[in-house]
Order: C-alpha cells, then structure tokens, then sequence
C-alpha cells in the first residue's frame, strides 16, 4: 500500500475523452489501483482507457518497490555498446516523502523508431501494439521528434501516449467478450401445439391482410 503515486498528464488528457460518468469511475479505479493495488471492474471505454494506462502505474509500483528495498543492483555495461542509453528520472517528489527517484534505468528496454532511439520495456510495447492502430508509425513519429528534442524525456512510453491522445490516433475496438447462451429446457408437448396454433393464426391474419 502507498501514499501516493505519479499522475501523468498524458492520463489526464486520455480520461479528458470520456463521458462524465466513465471519468468519474476511471480516476477512482486509478487511484484504487496505483495507491492499494485494487483490480477495477470497469467496461467499455473506461476500461480501455485504463488498460492503456495500466501498465505505466505497474512500472512505477515496480521501481517504488525497488526503492523500498535499496534499489537495483548495478549492472556492467554490454560490450560494444557505443550508445549511452536515456535514463527514466521519474521524480516522485510528494510532500510525505515518498520518493521513487532511483533513476531506473532503460537496460532491459529495446530500441524501437526510425531512429532507434524509442526506448520502451517489452510490456510498453506490447501496450502500444494492443491499444492502437499502427503502433509502428505512431513510435515512428515520436522517434522523429525525440531525434530533434533539445532536452531528454524520460519516459518514453508516455510520450508515446501523449502523442497518441494529441493527435486522436485510431485506437483498436475493444472486442467484449460474448454472453453465454443459456438454453431453456424444451416445452412440453401440449405447451408446443398451443405455439404452434397461435404463429399459424397470426400468420394467417397477416396474409389475409396483405
């Protein structure tokens, strides 16, 4: 349990989209997850919505939880790895003191974009390619624009996001899933003939009135 957690603006700006009721129900379920890690049972596009964002709150108690127990352990740089990679600098800076700040790094992250310089975890991805139609150009724009950024973003994953609610990309529908068919138990033999009786009377009414 936590007392508190990293609201992005690329949230705000996607939950921005729904009706009042969906949005109401979205930030409780957001809060009830990220700060007690209680699963919502939402639908429609409220429940869209937040499978987008699910997984940035999943990092980010992840590495919560990495501070709490001193953090990573360092790793020893690749071979051959001419390219420093970016650094998440998610700054947790609450008024209880309740820091994240242990500067994750992107060393289990691949390279995606135009430029290879998208720097997103296999879950991001994943997230992106679920949510949205033609994630690939949707993470080539972003790698475009991070090749002429004159600062560093952090958070690649929600900038992927930003983009994507700045620009009303085409999300995916969202398939639910379908009611089982619940079959009755079959009509008795006398019940069988009074329906059958009663279809052909009103067929034959609507015959003689044609």
């Amino acid at each position: 349990m936590r007392d508190s957690f990293i609201f992005y603006r690329s949230f705000f700006e996607s939950i921005n989209e729904l009706e009042q009721n969906d949005k109401i129900a979205l930030f409780e379920a957001i809060c009830s997850y990220a700060l007690d890690n209680k699963k919502p049972s939402l639908k429609g596009p409220a429940k869209a919505v937040f499978l987008l964002i699910q997984p940035q709150i999943d990092a980010n108690t992840r590495k919560y939880e990495n501070g709490c127990k001193g953090g990573r352990p360092s790793k020893k740089p690749k071979r051959n790895q001419t390219k420093t990679k970016p650094k998440r600098n998610d700054n947790d800076n609450d008024n209880d003191n309740d820091n994240d700040n242990d500067n994750d790094s992107y060393s289990d992250a691949d390279a995606f974009g135009s430029f290879k310089n998208v720097m997103l975890y296999p879950n991001e991805r994943t997230s992106l390619t679920e949510t949205f139609e033609r994630s690939g150009e949707l993470i080539n724009k972003v790698s475009a624009w991070l090749q002429n950024a004159k600062n560093d973003v952090p958070d690649h994953y929600a900038l992927c996001l930003t983009f994507a609610a700045n620009e009303n990309w085409p999300k995916r529908k969202v398939i639910e899933p379908v009611r089982p068919i619940t079959v009755t138990d079959p009509l008795e033999p006398d019940e069988q003939k009074r329906k059958v009786a009663e279809m052909r009377e009103t067929l034959n009414g609507v015959i003689k009135s044609i």
